[in-house]
Formats: structure tokens, sequence, C-alpha cells
């Protein structure tokens, strides 16, 4: 008789790479609800599919090897079992590696709820030899074991076929058997069950589980027990025991798993594998560094490269659209100026610009997934770990820094693999002084205008700065804001395989799906207002474009005496206003600055005729933006030898010196290069574009985003001003002035990082 409910929630648990978010993805698809669990800032993943008259509610818990709470990932899906949602939890299971996994297998089951084991890479453990016994794994667990290969849709569908029979044809949903431990602890557990029963009733478990979890020192157990005043003597405990209580049900724990892996597999392994041979060379002490800097230089270059041969795509499709397509509509409607500055300029410009990310975003999280699906990401983490302790940080930490070279908005997501919150937070403060390449076209406008053949020098000497900076700030967060013990580092280094194209593309596509809609709203507000500011003019005119009448630029004339301590002139407000723009996107300083100096180094002859005074058409606007897809990949195939792109963008930038903007840009900065680099120092420095704010702020909450964005703004200032008044001899007052900013920071660190100390923000 089949289990009468319309609506079933599936909670999918597991160890880290045995395939749980395969599965999920197999069984949802994009039908997925992406957001945070509640209270921390671990990812959390919903979806639904369809199952006759049932809707199955899927839930991906995140991977951990345990149920003690004592890791936001642990505390996270503890407290989604312990709320009692899930109706089933689908435990899997790597085939690969089953002993490791029936540790957290044991403590679902103690747990008491309802259980499918689903063991997943039977495919990979039938080519290495070994065989998994389902019969005899449900035989004794006393739950349905169903072997699946989690990326293979066949096999998916054969899973969901077992769920269906299952949900058909019983009446209630199966409960594993209980766990039994040896007789002494058996005792102890029945014994503590009594005084801990105020504790079981809160978290609405079993006493007996209460119990185990109190002895394995889970985290949220000890702190409803201390909340409560239940108090229990482990001294006593453990000298009753003659050990430390924790290590004996861990032995317990492993000797179950150990019995149960050696009852139910048959392996036949006799050979290396190929995991095994690769291991040999990329976790090589010599060759493992290098080849891992091979491996990030790859995913920069195909991301940031293959990316941007798109941005002209979306650029002129989503510009034409809604901002040009708009504008012309809006006049012929007849609408007054403000709505087409609002509507055209204002929120058109900015689903423009929000666009222009998806290419270079989607390609870096399709890079991204290849290395983690493949394996090979572990081992950099692996690799990178020794350097990254450094600065207090695992190993893994190092991979969204590297990727802040391309992108510092999926690299601050990136951030979320990071476990530890003081690790994952200190990982976020450092992302952004990775220059981004978005930045790349201001270094080589510059290098071009000023530095003629040491332009290539320049632009690695600004990178270079930038990492420096990051390694100085993050020794000082790390004993001040973000001191804290040390996470201990295990990797789980799963065997190499080649990652499905289907699975890359989805995963991709939900990454850069969660950005558009999440940080995208934060980019559209910010630009929609700064669009409808360059629109208006001081006049109250419309449509000036970011020229000297607009309201942007006068904002510009009057911010410029804050740049001007670091070599920003009064009469050189268009470096002030490329600032400010410089918010929407970094690569908007270039052409804030080219056209700001252009209409200044022109006269007022009659304009050009432009395409945009032929009117909208929007045939002409998809076949531009298709022709330009094709163009940009054929230059992007011939830049494998430079990978910066510097010498392209220095070409480029070279160009501009025969129109006006040129010129003009060095009248301007006619102090010599020292101003250029202090102008350069504060582009570097100071805060990520919109997009990347937005997702800083969502990934630190408001208390540490505000911290970041201030403290980077200061230091980008005082280092700005520093330099330029040091190297020019200018004015001892400002040279005090950022000296003593400087030491306000460093100062305000100590004291925000004691306070955290007493709260135990970070322990």
């Amino acid at each position: 008789m089949p289990i009468e409910k319309e609506v079933f929630t599936i909670a999918i648990a597991g160890n880290p790479n045995c395939g749980k978010t395969a599965l999920f993805n197999s069984l949802t698809g994009s039908n997925q609800i992406v957001g945070n669990w509640p209270g921390v800032t671990v990812e959390k993943k919903e979806g639904q599919f369809k199952l006759d008259n049932h809707t199955i509610r899927v839930v991906d818990l995140p991977g951990i090897y345990a149920l003690f709470a004592n890791s936001e990932d642990e505390r996270a899906a503890l407290d989604y079992l312990l709320k009692g949602e899930a109706d089933l939890v689908v435990n899997i299971l790597d085939a690969t590696n089953l002993e490791r996994n029936l540790f957290l297998t044991s403590q679902l089951m103690e747990k008491g709820v309802p259980m499918v084991l689903a063991v997943n890479m039977m495919d990979i453990a039938a080519s290495r030899g070994i065989h998994v016994d389902l019969h005899k794994l449900e035989e004794i667990l006393g739950v349905t074991a169903i072997g699946l290969t989690a990326v293979s849709p066949k096999s998916c569908e054969g899973f969901v076929n077992d769920l269906h029979k299952l949900l058909h044809n019983s009446r209630e949903l199966p409960l594993p058997k209980a766990v039994k431990h040896s007789e002494v602890l058996e005792k102890l557990i029945e014994e503590i069950s009594v005084p801990l029963k105020p504790v079981a009733d809160k978290l609405g478990a079993s006493p007996r589980w209460t119990a185990v979890q109190y002895l394995e020192h889970s985290g949220r157990v000890l702190e409803l027990a201390d909340e409560l005043g239940v108090e229990i003597p482990h001294d006593k405990i453990e000298e009753d025991l003659g050990e430390e209580v924790e290590f004996a049900l861990a032995d317990s724990r492993y000797s179950y798993a150990r019995d149960i892996a050696k009852a139910v597999i048959r392996d036949n392994t006799t050979k290396r594998t190929r995991t095994d041979k690769l291991d040999k060379l990329f976790l090589n002490r010599i060759l493992g560094i290098p080849l891992f800097l091979i491996a990030m230089y790859l995913v920069f270059w195909f991301a940031v490269k293959v990316g941007s041969a798109f941005i002209d795509f979306f650029d002129i499709l989503f510009g034409g659209i809604f901002v040009d397509g708009m504008t012309e509509l809006l006049t012929k409607v007849g609408a007054p100026g403000v709505v087409v500055a609002l509507l055209a300029n204002g929120i058109g410009t900015g689903i423009q610009t929000v666009s222009t990310f998806i290419p270079v975003i989607f390609f870096m999280f399709l890079c991204l997934s290849f290395l983690e699906d493949s394996g090979y990401m572990s081992r950099a983490a692996f690799v990178a770990d020794r350097f990254m302790r450094f600065l207090g940080l695992p190993g893994k930490a190092f991979v969204p820094m590297i990727v802040g070279f391309g992108c510092s908005v999926p690299a601050l997501m990136g951030t979320r693999t990071l476990e530890n919150k003081r690790e994952r937070f200190l990982t976020l403060f450092l992302v952004p002084f990775m220059s981004c390449g978005a930045r790349l076209p201001v270094y080589a406008l510059f290098g071009a205008a000023f530095f003629g053949e040491s332009a290539g020098t320049l632009v690695f000497g600004i990178y270079l700065t930038g990492i420096v900076i990051a390694l100085i700030y993050g020794l000082l967060l790390r004993h001040t804001v973000f001191m804290g013990k040390e996470s201990t580092f295990i990797m789980e280094l799963p065997p190499y395989h080649l990652p499905k194209m289907r699975n890359l593309f989805r995963h991709a596509w939900l990454r850069l799906k969660e950005f558009v809609f999440r940080a995208g709203k934060v980019v559209l507000i910010m630009v929609t207002v700064l669009g409808f500011m360059g629109s208006v003019g001081t006049d109250g005119s419309f449509g000036n474009d970011n020229n000297e009448k607009s309201v942007l630029s006068a904002v510009g004339t009057v911010i410029t005496p804050v740049f001007e301590p670091f070599g920003v002139e009064r009469d050189n407000w268009p470096a002030s206003v490329a600032l400010f723009t410089g918010l929407f996107a970094k690569e908007a300083i270039v052409g804030t600055l080219n056209s700001l100096y252009a209409i200044e180094g022109t006269d007022d002859s009659a304009p050009e005729e432009t395409a945009a005074d032929e009117g909208f058409s929007l045939k002409s606007t998809v076949k531009e933006a298709l022709v330009s897809v094709p163009a940009n990949l054929v230059e992007v195939f011939t830049s494998i030898a430079n990978p910066l792109g510097v010498k392209d963008a220095i070409d480029e930038s070279e160009s501009v010196g025969n129109e006006g903007a040129y010129k003009t840009m060095q009248a301007h900065f006619n102090l010599g290069r020292f101003q250029v680099l202090a102008y350069l120092l504060f582009i570097l420095l100071y805060v990520p574009c919109l997009a990347a704010m937005g997702t800083a702020f969502r990934e630190l909450g408001r208390f540490y985003g505000t911290l970041m964005m201030v403290f980077q703004t200061i230091i980008g200032w005082s280092l700005s001003v520093l330099f330029f008044q040091v190297s020019c001899g200018r004015s001892t007052a400002w040279i005090v002035t950022s000296v003593a900013l400087l030491a306000g920071v460093v100062v305000s660190l100590v004291l925000i990082g004691r306070d955290q100390r007493k709260k135990k923000v970070f322990d």
C-alpha cells in the first residue's frame, strides 16, 4: 500500500566528494533554489521533482564527515536533521571508500531517521576490481541500499524508479537498525541519558542519541547542556573508561565500519590505479607547484580571454535593446526627459552592465567546475597548503585568490569552499587586493601614455604590489580581527575522472543564475543611480552621457580635493569622475577618461553622425552583436603567449593618441611618472566594483562588509598619498596624515580583534 503523502522531503547527506551534489543536480535539474542555511553562510540548495502524485522536495545537505556540529557545515546539517523536516535521508556512500563513509552512516543510524543508502561510483569501483554486495549491506544495516553512478542520467533514472517502488509499496519508510557499541560504552550511554533528558526534549531527539552526542563533544549538545545547567563529570567518566570517551566512541564507530566493509566488499585490486600514477606527478614536492601554476594560468587564460570574447556580444545586445532601443521607444511616445533618463540611462545601463559580467563569470565557474569534478582542485589545495599556512589559511584558500586575478566576483563566491568561518572571512578580506582583469585596460592605457616600452614591467609591478600588500594586510588581520585556532587541514583526494560536459554546464549555469539574481540586484540599483546622474545635467537637461555638464561630472569636480593629495589636481576633474564611475566596473575608468578628455580636447565643431542618430534597429543590433563573437574568438587564440593581454591593451591604448584624449591626459598628469603611479596605486587598492561589493556584503554580512570597504579605502588612499608625497617631496603634513590614518587602521583592528575574542566570535 503506498504512503499517503503529497509532498515528500528528501535530505541528501554524505561526505565531501562522494557524488552528493551530482545526484542532487540529476534529480532536480534547473529547478533549484540556492540560499544560505539559517545563522551561517554555508550554501543551501533545494530543488524538487515529480514522482507520480508525489512532489519530491530535495535538500542537499553540506558535505560532512561527521555530525558533531563543530563546524558550520556540520551545524547546518545537524540543525536540519533535528528539525525533523526530512521524511527520508538518502545517505550517499562512495563505493571506492566505503569504510570511511560508513562513519557518518553510523551517526545517521543512531539519529533514528528513515534512511536509504545510495552507493555511488559503482562504475569506478568495478573498474578497480571492487565489488560491493548491496544485499548483504541491506541485511546488516536494515535499510534499502541502491547502487548508482550519479553522473549517469540512466543510473539516476534507475535510482528514481527504486525510490518510487519504496514509496509505493511501503506503509512507512524504513528505519535503520540500532548501532551497538561495546558493553562499557552502552552502560555509560544509558547512565547519562537520564540527566540529559531535558536536553533531548529541547532538541527533539532521543535521550540515547543526545547522550552519544554529548560524549562525542558535539558543539550543539554541549551548548544546550551548559545553557540548561546539566553537568556530567567528564573526568570521572574517562577515569572509569580508562581513556578519553570521544576516542573510545570513534574507535567503536571505525571498528563497526571496518567490520561492515569487510563483510560486504570483495576487493580484487592488484595494480596501481591511474589516480596513483597521476598523484605521483601532481603531488610531487618539486613539480607540484609549477604544475599548479600552469593549471591556474590555463584557467585564468580560458575564463578571462574566452569569456571576454563574448562581452561585446552582451554589451551590444543589451545596450542596444535596453538603452538605445528604450530611449527611442520612450522618445517616440513622448515620455518626459526624466523618465528617459531613469529607465534608459539608469535601469537600462544597469542591465547592460550586469550582462557584461555574464560571460567571464560563466567561463570562470565552468573552469573551476572542471577542476573540482576532475579531482585536481583537491590536489591544488594540498600543494598550496604550506605557503598559505604562513597567513593562517588552508591551502584551498589559494584557489579563490588566484581566481581574483580574473574577476573578484567568482573569487569571493569561491570562498564558500572554506568550512572555517575565520578562514573564510580572512580570505574574503584579501581577495580584492588581487588585481582583477577589469583593471588591466586602465594600467595599459597609462602604461602606453607614460611608460612606453616599460609598460609591461609597470603592469607586472602593479600586480606584484597588490600581492605584497595583501600578504602584509593578511598577517595583520590574522593577528588581530581574525585571530583564532587554525583548522586541521584534512583534504579529501577523490579519484581522477573526466567530468561530463552536461554536469559542468549545469553547475556553471546555476552559479551564474545565482550571481545575476542576487549580486546583480545590488549592481542594478547602484548602476541605475549612477547612470541617472550621468545623464542628468546640472541645468536640468537630459542625455548628457557623462559629459562635463552632467551631475556626475559635477560630483567629480566637488570630490577632486579628496584625491588632490595623491596628485589629482583640481583642473583634472575627469580623473576624479573616472574613479567614481569605476564603481560600476573598473573598465569603466578607461571609457570615462577617454570620453571626458576627448570632449576637452576637441573644438566646438559639429559632431559626427553616429549609428544611434540613425535610429534603433533590433535586427542591426543583433547582427552587430553576433558578428563581434567570431572576430573576438580569433583574437583569443592568437594571445596564448600574452596571458595578461598587456601588449594588445597597450596597442589599443596607443590608438587613442591619434585622437584628442591621449594628449589631454598627458597634459593633466604633468608632474611625472610618480603622479601616474600614485593614481594607479589607488585604482589597485580602493574598493572593488559594485558587483564585488554586493557579493562581499552578502558573504560577510553588514558589519564585516562595511569594515572591509572602509579599511580598504583608507589603506588605498593613505598608501597612494604617502607614495606621491614622499616620491615628489611635496607636503610633510600629508605624509603625517597618511601615516596617522594607517596607524589608526592598525589600532582599530587591534581593538576590534580584542572585542571579538571576548565575544568568542571565531572560537
